[in-house]
């Protein structure tokens, strides 16, 4: 099943990050989650995932701008 994957959600929306994170924890995912973009690299810098769920639209750096610098911290 889903043992050992992690997976890492970005969102702005703590409901969105709540519902997210029960729904795949349910199915054997390790979640984290980051409410704040501005926190991100060093979060990723920190640990490492298997996937990341990332929301376009937030306040800091917009999705579109953090993933270029994702794909440079974990490709």
């Amino acid at each position: 099943m889903a043992d050992h994957i992690r997976v890492f959600i970005i969102d702005d929306d703590q409901t969105i990050l709540d519902v997210y994170e029960e729904l795949l924890s349910r199915h054997g995912y390790t979640v984290a989650t980051c409410l704040d973009s501005t926190r991100v690299i060093g979060l990723l810098k920190a640990g490492t995932y298997d996937a990341i769920l990332l929301d376009i639209r937030m306040p800091g750096i917009d999705g579109t701008d953090l993933l270029p610098l994702i794909k440079k911290v974990q490709p």
